[in-house]
């Protein structure tokens, strides 16, 4: 799959990051290019650092090294800046169970907003747009703790596209998920890709899903980077036996022609 490029998009490069959290180095020297417009799945391990991975990439923590969106050091943008050119999904981001789902969607526009105003040019259309892509125009004014798990996730993913960001990073989007719900939201993901040539990165744990919807894939242990390329590639049998230490069946679906990943037994003599 191709994600489409356009003026929406934006490059996404690493050069010598390291991040040290709590007086332990998480990452460790990571040099890595993301292409615009296209859709990178980051898989490894637990522990590995995928999520610090995310939160350096959005300037959520203080690292060595450079971090550019589209040529422009992230250290140097004001929070409002890089609000405007990237939106995260986190995997646990709570709201208050009383907030409207419109409320919510609409804190997505706080990097458009000045100090003089609460409101920004085309703040209400934005809005409304992005509860219409995510399908929860009927959903508005609801409160937050009355939705499911999956009409949660895209309130969540409809406030970041709020945000008109040229970076998307979603943080295990799919976990607590049930299988339609989990495909509902990465079949999105990948629509809204294809249509705002948005830059995506997302951590992922099912690596069928990460062959099925990414074009390009991060595979991590140990807080560094190990492989990248395009899943049919990277997503070896033999990769993913040294990354997971599992023993794994590559194939193909004769019905789609999309690639599946299933991991069969945990390797002999592993930890």
């Amino acid at each position: 799959m191709s994600g489409a490029g356009g003026a929406a998009s934006a490059d996404v490069s690493v050069r010598g990051l390291a991040v040290e959290l709590g007086g332990r180095e998480i990452l460790h020297g990571i040099d890595l290019d993301l292409r615009p417009g296209l859709v990178h799945g980051v898989i490894g391990p637990n522990g590995c650092g995928k999520t610090t991975l995310v939160r350096a990439l959005c300037g959520a923590v203080p690292v060595r090294g450079r971090v550019l969106l589209g040529g422009e050091p992230v250290a140097r943008m004001s929070s409002r800046r890089r609000g405007r050119a990237v939106a995260v999904v986190w995997q646990n981001a709570q709201a208050g169970p009383d907030v409207r789902v419109a409320d919510m969607v609409g804190y997505g526009r706080y990097a458009h907003q000045n100090w003089f105003s609460t409101r920004d040019a085309g703040g209400r259309a934005a809005v409304d747009t992005a509860l219409g892509r995510t399908g929860l125009t009927p959903l508005a004014d609801r409160r937050i703790g009355t939705l499911s798990g999956g009409e949660r996730q895209r309130v969540r993913l409809a406030a970041a596209l709020a945000q008109e960001p040229r970076v998307l990073l979603l943080d295990e989007p799919t976990t607590h998920l049930d299988i339609a719900h989990q495909l509902e939201i990465l079949d999105l993901v990948r629509e809204l890709n294809a249509e705002r040539g948005l830059t995506v990165v997302m951590v992922l744990h099912d690596l069928t899903h990460a062959a099925r919807y990414c074009d390009n894939t991060v595979l991590m242990t140990d807080g560094r980077v190990r492989a990248t390329g395009a899943p049919s590639e990277a997503l070896s049998t033999e990769a993913i036996e040294r990354i997971f230490e599992v023993d794994a069946w590559v194939g193909t679906d004769p019905a789609s022609g999309q690639p599946v990943v299933a991991p069969r037994s945990r390797r002999a003599g592993s930890a």
